[in-house]
């Protein structure tokens, strides 16, 4: 292991190897940790209460959870890069198999909940939209999904139709307009100065992305995870034989 077809590698290599993958481990758990807090706080906005949340709250906890494990085995890993020694390394492999076993829990939890995700974020939209006031804090989050989405309603701009804001009459918030300027939002509606298709295709477009992005992350941390082990062994073999021969050198 110590050798790659009978020639030894500098534990430079290896030490770089090691330091890439802390870059690496570092932005993994940037990701996670910003994708957390920003579902939390989206989810949290479009909810009063906690009716809805439970079965997508663990897979939040779990992203925020797994992003400073990895941020923190980002760390861990340049200290041990810097200070290195036999036991540190050791312990760095420890913490890579630590984290191979987190993010396998953390996949399994996301593909289960991804789907309760996307029900309770579709729940929360249509429970804003059917106590929708203009001037309540709490619509303010969905006029900017709306806007960021450019989207209108649930399955399309119809659906504010039959809203109590709307009181049956053909008319939608002026978050559904393409141009704040210049837009017939209220009555008479004009369908070309705002956005017709529905808040629910980019959520399961969203929820889509999300689950590709889990799979494709899972699959790329297991492969660096299983190199940096490697690296991280064949260190600790070579400290362990500097070790051996330093100890049995006399002094005088």
């Amino acid at each position: 292991m110590d050798q790659t077809l009978g020639v030894k590698i500098p534990s430079l290599v290896f030490n770089g190897i090691l330091m890439v993958h802390s870059i690496i481990l570092w932005g993994t758990g940037a990701f996670y940790l910003i994708l957390g807090v920003l579902l939390y706080h989206i989810l949290g906005n479009l909810y009063i209460g906690k009716e809805g949340l439970e079965n997508s709250t663990a897979f939040l906890y779990m992203c925020i959870t797994f992003g400073i494990i990895l941020i923190a085995a980002s760390f861990i890993t340049n200290f041990i890069v810097i200070h290195p020694s036999l036991h540190r390394f050791c312990f760095l492999c420890v913490i890579y198999l630590v984290v191979i076993a987190f993010i396998t829990i953390h996949y399994a939890i996301g593909k289960y909940s991804t789907p309760f995700l996307r029900e309770a974020m579709k729940k929360g939209f249509v429970h804003v939209m059917k106590n929708f006031n203009a001037e309540h804090v709490i619509n303010n989050h969905l006029n900017a999904l709306q806007q960021n989405m450019e989207c209108c309603g649930s399955y399309n701009f119809t659906s504010w139709f039959d809203t109590a804001w709307a009181g049956g009459v053909a008319r939608v918030p002026p978050s559904c307009c393409k141009n704040l300027a210049q837009c017939h939002n209220l009555q008479p509606l004009i369908v070309n100065d705002i956005f017709t298709k529905g808040c629910f295709r980019p959520i399961d477009a969203v929820t889509l992305v999300l689950q590709v992005a889990l799979l494709s992350i899972f699959l790329g941390t297991i492969v660096t995870q299983i190199a940096a082990t490697l690296c991280g062994v064949i260190m600790a073999i070579r400290h362990k034989k500097m070790h051996e021969i330093t100890s049995v050198i006399p002094l005088f």
